[in-house]
């Protein structure tokens, strides 16, 4: 699955000090900030079919401080080819 991950946070934070773990990881992640530093948009090898990503993030704002604790979340990429029905009306 080629797709990005897009991070948004409450603060502006220091480029330098992202902390960013994947598991598993795919690799090949390159990020790119917006212009307020307080998002950030993750690219990457393809993610594979029908597995779980966990993702964890930390860093420091622009003042120097590191967040409380590690964010971390996870998802599931889908697996197989899914096809979509639409009902056929007919007059």
């Amino acid at each position: 699955m080629d797709t990005t991950v897009y991070v948004s946070l409450t603060e502006k934070i220091h480029p330098d000090s992202l902390d960013w773990q994947a598991v598993p990881d795919p690799g090949g992640w390159i990020f790119t900030w917006d212009e307020s530093q307080s998002a950030v948009t993750a690219t990457h090898a393809i993610f594979q079919e029908g597995i779980t990503y966990a993702i964890t993030l930390g860093a420091r704002d622009l003042a120097g401080n590191q967040m409380a604790q590690l964010f971390s979340w996870s998802f599931s990429t889908m697996s197989g080819l899914f096809e979509i029905y639409l009902p056929l009306v007919t007059r």
